[in-house]
């Protein structure tokens, strides 16, 4: 599935991916999502970046775009 995006929503995404992708690099730091999550500071990293993500999601400009995620 295409959606026309604009480039605000473009930018939105891009940032989503970078989120996953530090997600993805903190928990390797910790050696995996166990050690990440008994870390306080892994915990506080991924969960800011969580919060981060579904900000963004919630600012997405094409309706058609949000309604076909998960976001919720």
């Amino acid at each position: 599935m295409q959606f026309m995006l604009n480039d605000s929503d473009k930018a939105k995404l891009e940032f989503i991916f970078k989120m996953i992708s530090s997600i993805e690099i903190i928990i390797e730091r910790h050696k995996g999502i166990d050690q990440t999550i008994e870390d306080l500071e892994g915990q506080n990293a991924i969960l800011i970046c969580v919060l981060q993500i579904g900000e963004t999601l919630n600012k997405l400009e094409n309706a058609e775009l949000r309604t076909s995620l998960p976001v919720k």
